[in-house]
C-alpha cells in the first residue's frame, strides 16, 4: 500500500461522529462524539418536534453505556415498553455486529404508553438517515 493513498485529504462530521477521508475516498479513523454532545443534539431535535421532555421522569444516556456514540453497529432501535410494575420505558438500543444489545439512552414516563410511543417514534425519525436527508418531517 502506498503511503500517499493513506494521506488524509479531508475531515468530516455529523451529529454523531467525526472522521477522516484518504485520497482514495475511504473513511478512516471514525470516532463517535461524546454521548453528552449527542444527547444535547437529540434533546434539541425532540424539543423542535414539539415534545416537552420535562413531562418525562427522565431521559438520559444509559448509565452503563458507552462514553462515545457507537460508530459500528448492525441496528439502532428506539421503542417503548411497559415497566416491570409501573410506568413505561423508552429505549434507544444498539445491536452490535457480534449480536450483543446495549441500551445507550433510556427514558421513563408515568403518562401512559401513547406518551412513551410519541418519544420513541420521534427518536426513530431523528435517527433515520432518509428523514435527515429529506428534512425534518415536523418542519414540513
Amino acid at each position: 500500500m502506498q503511503q500517499d493513498e493513506e494521506e488524509i485529504v479531508r475531515c468530516g462530521e455529523d451529529e454523531y461522529s467525526r472522521w477522516e477521508v484518504n485520497k482514495k475516498g475511504y473513511v478512516r479513523n471514525e470516532v463517535g462524539k461524546p454521548m453528552e454532545e449527542v444527547m444535547e443534539f437529540l434533546k434539541q431535535e425532540i424539543t423542535n418536534a414539539g415534545i416537552n421532555l420535562e413531562e418525562y421522569d427522565y431521559f438520559q444516556a444509559g448509565c452503563l453505556g458507552p462514553e462515545n456514540w457507537p460508530v459500528l453497529y448492525r441496528r439502532i432501535v428506539a421503542f417503548a415498553i411497559p415497566g416491570g410494575n409501573e410506568g413505561h420505558y423508552i429505549h434507544l438500543d444498539i445491536y452490535a455486529m457480534d449480536g450483543k444489545v446495549e441500551t445507550i439512552v433510556l427514558g421513563k414516563t408515568f403518562m401512559g404508553m401513547d406518551h412513551a410511543l410519541e418519544l420513541s417514534n420521534c427518536l426513530s425519525r431523528i435517527l433515520d438517515w432518509n428523514y435527515r436527508m429529506e428534512g425534518k418531517p415536523w418542519e414540513k
